[in-house]
């Protein structure tokens, strides 16, 4: 399978099953290691490489987002399983809220999840 055939339906699936599985959201329980492992997995599969038409993942639809090694760490790190926990309240909370600040946006990642669920969002860095 190449890269533009990658099921995102895995990330997908964790990020929308999140709100229910608010015991595995405790850091240092073998439940959310076992899922910070599957995330992490699975965002390298996605997005270690950069994919000029970007990933479609649910439920945000297409994203583009460009690989950087940082130092001891890289990009996909803004992808790590707490993250993720955030962007799936946002998607809980499109409803609630419409406008968001993102104060301290680094490369914009929230912004562009915030914007993709219908937020107004203003980022400043």
């Amino acid at each position: 399978m190449n890269k533009s055939e990658i099921d995102t339906s895995i990330l997908g699936n964790l990020i929308l099953s999140l709100p229910g599985a608010l015991d595995r959201h405790v850091p240092g329980t073998p439940a959310y290691e076992a899922l910070k492992r599957t995330a992490r997995r699975e965002v390298e599969q996605l997005f270690s490489s950069v994919k000029p038409d970007g990933v479609e993942l649910k439920p945000f639809g297409k994203i583009l987002f460009p690989y950087y090694k940082l130092g001891r760490v890289d990009s996909l790190n803004l992808f790590d399983l707490d993250e993720l926990i955030l962007f799936s309240y946002y998607d809980l909370n499109k409803n609630r809220y419409k406008k968001v600040l993102d104060i301290g946006a680094n490369i914009g990642l929230h912004s562009v999840v915030l914007s993709k669920l219908g937020f107004a969002v203003r980022s400043y860095e």
